[in-house]
């Protein structure tokens, strides 16, 4: 018996395709697909979508589903055009809710909020299926833009393992270290990280060490010089290569504390890259990662939005060594079971194959 040849997806993406949300799911793809990716790689939104629009217009018409990916929104109007597959949607973000409320850019009721808003109503109403990150993330979706909750699949944001695993521990001599890396966007609540540094100023062996820069950087920067903090470096962008050093070298990983409506749906990637280097993991109690983790059994949550919670947690695993294994080992079972490439592989084959099939 001759066996089936690998079903085909088209990937399309106006993010390169490096972004971690992308480059995860094209790897999961690949383990029950062929895949062919459309993309560009120059340098801002402006340039991308136009080459993408193009190159799709052009591409051969070969293939048994279309995944547009992030970010997938300016793509879809094309993709409802020329597309005679299946179209399968990542609504990782929300553009109307990422620019107007958590990031305000735009107000909701301008010109340019009422664009994201139509875009990402469309974007749903237009893909046969859709994708997304979190339960909570379809709740959003269903009800603030009329969409069935049928037409949605979980499917976890993963990490990229040939980054971030398990590997001996590489400690700083006499240091515990606290790292947190991200964008400084409103969700990640950095703030709350830098008064909860200020309110363990007096453990003297503690340091936290932040990657990345982005929107909130420069205030919380000039934060943490206001309250004249010790225990505190910053360390800018850096290669995502060497996060996982960073990772390595850690006791205990961050993860977000923002007060936003979004900081309640979604579980970032530092999140699961954490859990796929087993590192014992602090982050905020919300719906999303309720979805996923445990208090106490493979991760350690705190209030959002409050540095003296914050604190406490990380004192607590800090004086607790037999805490911190326990929830980074269980961690990583967790992400194995649920979150690897191969789970996530196993959730995308069903819902694109089966369920378009059916």
């Amino acid at each position: 018996m001759v066996k089936d040849e690998k079903r085909k997806v088209l990937f399309i993406c106006s993010a390169k395709p490096s972004y971690s949300r992308n480059a995860i799911l094209i790897s999961a793809l690949k383990r029950k697909f062929e895949v062919q990716v459309i993309s560009s790689s120059k340098n801002s939104y402006f340039l991308r979508i136009p080459e993408v629009w193009l190159k799709f217009i052009f591409a051969k018409n070969d293939y048994d589903y279309l995944l547009v990916g992030f970010l997938g929104q300016p793509l879809l109007p094309l993709a409802k055009l020329l597309a005679r597959k299946p179209i399968i949607f990542d609504a990782f973000i929300s553009l109307y809710d990422t620019l107007c409320f958590d990031r305000k850019t735009f107000t909701p009721y301008s010109i340019a909020g009422r664009i994201t808003y139509f875009l990402d109503k469309k974007s749903c109403e237009w893909a046969g299926k859709i994708i997304t990150d979190t339960n909570q993330n379809i709740n959003y979706f269903a009800k603030n833009f009329s969409i069935p909750k049928k037409k949605f699949c979980r499917v976890w944001v993963g990490s990229q393992t040939d980054l971030f695993y398990p590997r001996e521990e590489r400690k700083v001599k006499d240091k515990f270290i606290v790292f947190f890396y991200g964008t400084f966007i409103p969700l990640h609540g950095v703030e709350y990280i830098i008064r909860a540094a200020k309110l363990l100023e007096d453990e003297k062996d503690l340091l936290f060490k932040i990657v990345g820069r982005g929107q909130t950087y420069q205030k919380n920067y000039n934060l943490a010089q206001s309250l004249n903090l010790k225990n505190v470096i910053f360390l800018g962008r850096q290669p995502i290569k060497t996060l996982s050093d960073f990772m390595a070298s850690a006791d205990v990983c961050l993860g977000v504390f923002g007060d936003t409506e979004k900081a309640q749906r979604v579980i970032p990637n530092k999140v699961f890259d954490t859990l796929a280097s087993q590192k014992p993991l602090i982050t905020a109690d919300t719906p999303a990662i309720r979805e996923l983790l445990k208090d106490k059994g493979d991760c350690l949550l705190c209030q959002t939005a409050n540095p003296r919670s914050l604190a406490d947690a990380i004192l607590l695993l800090k004086q607790n060594k037999v805490l911190r294994d326990k929830i980074a080992k269980n961690g990583y079972r967790k992400f194995i079971r649920h979150c690897s490439l191969e789970a996530l592989s196993k959730t995308l084959n069903s819902f694109i194959k089966l369920k378009s099939d059916g």
